[in-house]
């Protein structure tokens, strides 16, 4: 059965959703000020290895020139080894750091 967080149902009509086995799919993303939306992909489970490669990409993208900050929770592949080791390096510039 399909994982379903969040559905609207009246009271004693369950909605059903027929299933099938098929790769998992998480997204990943970033939800700028200007409400526009970043997101990534992957096939399986999320480590701290994709998790760096996604931040290292979105980084990338980023204005130099203005300062931005990036808000993370306590997710286990945002305070693994893997990511503090990278989070010193994630975002610096020549100009300054992100």
């Amino acid at each position: 059965m399909p994982n379903v967080p969040y559905c609207w149902q009246k009271k004693g009509e369950p909605i059903e959703l027929p299933s099938s086995k098929s790769k998992t799919l998480q997204v990943l993303g970033f939800l700028r000020r200007d409400h526009t939306f970043r997101f990534y992909y992957a096939e399986g489970s999320v480590d701290s290895l994709t998790v760096v490669g996604v931040f290292e990409d979105f980084i990338s993208t980023l204005d130099a020139n203005k300062k931005s900050v990036i808000v993370i929770d306590n997710a286990p592949p945002h305070v693994s080894a893997h990511f503090e080791a990278h989070n010193n390096t994630l975002g610096k510039t020549e100009g300054g750091d992100l």
